[in-house]
């Protein structure tokens, strides 16, 4: 996988104000539950979340899994399916339209390590109360563990 470019902030704000964003997010299972961060940026500071970023401009989906799995969380994975499209027509404060792709996905390791957008990363056995509620309603609609 080639090394991705990613946009300076004023051009990802200015492209994703006007067009819809494509990103993946991760859905990593283990055998006591369901991995998600908590949040110490904006949108949503404090709420927890599965693991997810933009598709970059020639990346695959496969490859923005496991860029995102790296980056997030420290970890290579294995996509075990797809779970379905989140489609949210004004993401937060942001307004932005996002396209999320749902991967259910395992780690290879167990040893999960945060990035600078999280504060916290923490195995659930059920979705917590404080969790980003369209991913929230997302999951258990479309995903039982």
């Amino acid at each position: 996988m080639a090394k991705i470019k990613r946009l300076p902030q004023k051009d990802f704000q200015y492209i994703y104000s006007r067009v819809p964003r494509l990103c993946v997010d991760l859905v990593v299972t283990t055998g006591q539950g369901v991995v998600l961060t908590r949040r110490k940026i904006p949108p949503y500071i404090g709420m927890w979340h599965t693991p997810g970023g933009t598709v970059m401009k020639g990346e695959t989906l496969a490859e923005a899994v496991q860029r995102v799995a790296q980056d997030e969380i420290g970890v290579t994975v294995r996509i075990k399916k797809l779970i379905g499209i989140l489609d949210i027509l004004r993401d937060g404060n942001t307004g932005r339209h996002t396209v999320s792709v749902n991967f259910e996905v395992s780690s290879f390791s167990d040893c999960f390590k945060l990035n600078n957008q999280a504060d916290k990363i923490k195995v659930f056995a059920k979705y917590p109360g404080n969790m980003i509620l369209h991913q929230k309603r997302f999951l258990e609609k479309n995903f039982k563990f």
